[in-house]
């Protein structure tokens, strides 16, 4: 269910293994180090913008929905805010200096649980869905004090949403006075950092990848704005020391899109704060990235990280949502030209969010999936190699209620779609490929809800691996079959909470292994030692 107030309220770069303290993989008779190196924290980056002061409520967290995204819902939300993705009971930070005006404990409405906050520079502030709350009306509170804590309460219910905080912002004077949907985008009031997140942090959860030879890369955008990336040089090494990739250019955010090209060299594509894409690639496999460079021209608009491909004659393409609510998409004529000018892909009834998955078929065309406003996942495919989009349409029966973005197995070109909802996930597949897609199917939840960020995937065999975060960081994993059905969730990994959508990766000797990012702030790794295994407690990377 989505968040709706209703006026309520490195690249792969070999070099010489690091020393390995903790064997989580065993991959060919090697052991792979997931290897503790003691780096920074992971964290979101900044948006520091004119003289933005405010601190985000629970640090620097992933955003599941932007006030943007609330805006282009159709109808639009209520009240506007950005929603950020932590599990239940994580501590709730002030904003800012100020006094607490309003306080709600029941969790009618789809408020729910709500505190609000006017700050002495005269702003107004409303923190939704909480659990409970840790200040009274009247009280005094400073920049950083925890005032709350966060949960899912809405409807009536400590379960309406998945867990995360909303936060909307009404400048110069209260929701009664200026209306409830009149509010500003609070991450552009928010300064650079916040209480216990290193300078030195990573935005989101890693972007994973594993090559032929089974040797593992992470990459993860850090609070400089930067890309950093750490890598093995042979498989079952430890990782590499981080190292900052494609130079300095401060203003990358979200997570970033990595291609393995047909030549072996990567080629890594995120968002800047600005609204644009930009791409960094090797010369040669195992080289130096070059500099960030703006891709393609009209681009700018771009609110979602992008999706990408390579097409047979090497080409690359590139697709992202805008502040239009709609998927834009980019593509060079052929192998290392130039990107031609971003054009609107298909035609949606309902505005698109987040971040689309995309499928590359064996007869090149491409398909893309992408949450809407409607809380459903739309899809739009090309006819035939090159050809244009088709208008974007529900995908299967039953599907309302999706809370995040999809992720997508292509099976030998028959499709099986993921997506959290609500407190839950669900799936549909084809038949076979090319068919239609049937009806969702809940495949249920552990002892927590686990439908707040978007699953990760593996093709396992015969049978699919999903694995999820639950709303209170721990990290759920079910091994489905292949037309999905409920299978039952066990607990992947131990000693962390997590705060992160996940990254996953299988080997060649079938062992999977799941990445994300702590609430401390902590990049972790667990993986199988043996096929179809338990996982390995969380090891810092």
């Amino acid at each position: 269910m989505m968040c709706d107030e209703l006026n309520e309220e490195a690249a792969f770069v070999p070099t010489a293994p690091a020393m390995t303290r903790r064997s989580l993989l065993v991959a060919s008779g090697l052991t792979m180090g997931l290897a503790a190196f003691g780096l920074g924290a992971f964290a979101r980056p900044g948006v520091a913008v004119a003289a933005g002061t405010y601190l985000r409520p629970c640090g620097n967290v992933p955003i599941s929905d932007s006030w943007q995204g609330h805006k282009n819902r159709i109808p639009p939300s209520g009240e506007p805010g950005t929603d950020y993705s932590v599990g239940r009971g994580t501590p709730v930070l002030a904003a800012t200096d100020g006094v607490i005006v309003d306080r709600k404990d029941t969790t009618s409405t789809a408020t729910g649980r709500y505190l609000a906050l006017r700050a002495s520079d005269g702003n107004y502030i409303r923190y939704l869905h909480l659990d409970s709350s840790a200040v009274s009306v009247g009280t005094s509170v400073t920049r950083g004090q925890v005032i709350a804590y966060s949960g899912a309460s809405g409807f009536g219910s400590d379960n309406g949403y998945g867990a995360h905080v909303h936060v909307s912002l009404w400048i110069g004077g209260t929701p009664n006075q200026l209306g409830y949907p009149n509010t500003v985008d609070f991450e552009n009031y928010v300064g650079a950092g916040g209480p216990g997140i290193p300078a030195t942090g990573s935005a989101f959860g890693p972007t994973a990848i594993i090559d032929p030879s089974d040797r593992v890369s992470l990459y993860s955008i850090r609070t400089d704005g930067n890309l950093w990336g750490a890598s093995q040089a042979a498989a079952g090494a430890g990782l590499s020391p981080w190292q900052k990739l494609g130079g300095d250019i401060g203003t990358l955010r979200g997570r970033p899109s990595v291609l393995r090209l047909s030549n072996q060299t990567l080629a890594v594509y995120a968002r800047t704060t600005a609204g644009t894409i930009v791409g960094s690639n090797q010369a040669a496999p195992g080289g130096a990235f070059t500099s960030w460079t703006t891709i393609g021209s009209g681009g700018n608009g771009i609110i979602g990280d992008p999706a990408t491909v390579q097409f047979q004659n090497g080409a690359i393409g590139i697709y992202a949502v805008t502040d239009a609510g709609s998927v834009a998409g980019v593509a060079q004529t052929s192998v290392g030209s130039a990107f031609g000018g971003w054009t609107t892909i298909g035609n949606s009834s309902m505005p698109l969010l987040g971040t689309p998955a995309l499928v590359h078929f064996a007869d090149n065309r491409i398909a893309l999936f992408a949450r809407s406003s409607t809380s459903e996942v739309f899809a739009s495919a090309q006819t035939s190699s090159g050809s244009t989009f088709s208008a974007w349409s529900a995908l299967g029966t039953g599907g309302a209620g999706v809370s995040t973005d999809p992720a997508v197995i292509n099976d030998g070109d028959r499709l099986t779609v993921f997506a959290g909802a609500g407190t839950t996930v669900s799936s549909v597949s084809q038949a076979a490929p090319g068919t239609p897609f049937g009806s969702w199917v809940n495949l249920g939840s552990g002892p927590v809800s686990i439908g707040a960020a978007t699953p990760t995937v593996l093709k396992t065999g015969a049978t699919y691996s999903v694995y999820c975060l639950g709303s209170d960081g721990t990290v759920w994993g079910s091994t489905v079959p292949s037309i999905p059905a409920p299978a039952g969730w066990g607990q992947i990994g131990s000693g962390a909470a997590l705060m992160t959508a996940l990254a996953s990766v299988r080997t060649s000797a079938g062992l999977n292994a799941v990445y994300g990012t702590t609430t401390a702030g902590a990049v972790v790794g667990s993986g199988q030692s043996v096929p179809g295994g338990a996982f390995s407690p969380w090891a810092t990377m």
